[in-house]
């Protein structure tokens, strides 16, 4: 899956098929505080996690190397 194929806002599963990660690795990530992406809020309900395509298309243009990768969100 591309980004292109993708709607506005991307669910976990979109995120992670973009990415090339598994769901694993992200909640790995997410679980240090260090995921390089900061999810949408939507009214504080943590269930529906959500991107932006705009942050995942900046983030792809300028990634983050694993030894700079710090608390996001």
């Amino acid at each position: 899956m591309t980004l292109a194929d993708c709607a506005d806002v991307l669910t976990i599963a979109e995120l992670c098929a973009v990415l090339r990660i598994s769901q694993a690795e992200y909640y790995r990530l997410k679980a240090h505080g260090v995921f390089p992406i900061a999810p949408m809020s939507f009214g504080g309900n943590v269930r529906s996690v959500r991107y932006s395509k705009t942050s995942v298309q900046r983030y792809l243009d300028n990634p983050v190397s694993p030894s700079k990768l710090r608390k996001v969100g």
